[in-house]
Formats: structure tokens, sequence, C-alpha cells
């Protein structure tokens, strides 16, 4: 698929968030490697975000990868009711370096569904409905 067609279909087919749709000229990226990323023309972009915060240990790190397919050789995605080994872990591990009596953990897929959860929760335990923010 040529370039063009590549960012075509992306403008046509798809919204990029927290963006004005109109005349947008996305990065056409290819890969990346490290704390860069390339585009499909082979310029080099340093990634000061870390593509938001998420690869903030750089792109394509073989450790990563090898812990990826391992998992996913094993169990790729079950149900939130379900018991797992690394689930198990990764919550002992939170328990432990977490402050005080924090020792459960709800796991998420993002912030979103994380602030969303932490009302329903709230709501829950206060038995209360009404959540107090600050919105500028």
């Amino acid at each position: 698929m040529d370039n063009q067609k590549i960012i075509r279909n992306n403008l046509d087919y798809t919204l990029f968030s927290w963006a004005k749709q109109g005349g947008l000229n996305p990065i056409n990226v290819s890969h990346a490697k490290g704390s860069y990323i390339y585009d499909r023309d082979g310029k080099k972009y340093l990634d000061f975000s870390s593509q938001l915060m998420n690869v903030n240990i750089g792109h394509g790190n073989q450790r990563i990868t090898d812990a990826v397919a391992k998992q996913m050789s094993e169990v790729s995605y079950i149900y939130p009711g379900a018991a797992t080994k690394v689930r198990g872990q990764l919550g002992e591990k939170l328990a432990e370096i977490t402050p005080g009596n924090l020792t459960k953990t709800f796991f998420t897929l993002g912030g979103a569904e994380a602030i969303e959860n932490a009302i329903k929760l709230a709501r829950i335990y206060t038995k209360r409905h009404k959540i107090i923010t600050h919105y500028r």
C-alpha cells in the first residue's frame, strides 16, 4: 500500500482523538525503535511524549516483546472474573509498593475506565450519588 493510500484510509475512515478533523496532516509512521519513531519517507522523530506516556522504556524493547509473546502464548485475554498467575503476581507487587493498607488493585484498560469505576466504587461505599469535581 502506498503512502498516500495509508494516509487517505486513516483520514477517510478513522477519527483522530483530540484534534480538529479537517485539514489534518498526520505523520505516516512506519516503525519505532527506542526513543524514535520513523515515517514512511525515512524521517526520524524523537518521541518526547513516549506515545502518551505508555512507552516510556522505548519502542521495540526486546524484554517487553518477549514477555508479551510469552504471555500471549499462555493466555492472550481472559475475562476479569478469572484468576491468572500474572494477575496475582502483579497485584502482589503493587500491594508491596503502595503505601499503608492499599493492598487491593482494580485493573482497568485505561484512564477513562479507571475514573468511571472509581466513581461507581465511591457511590457504593458512601451510598451517595453526587460527585464533587473541580472543572474549569
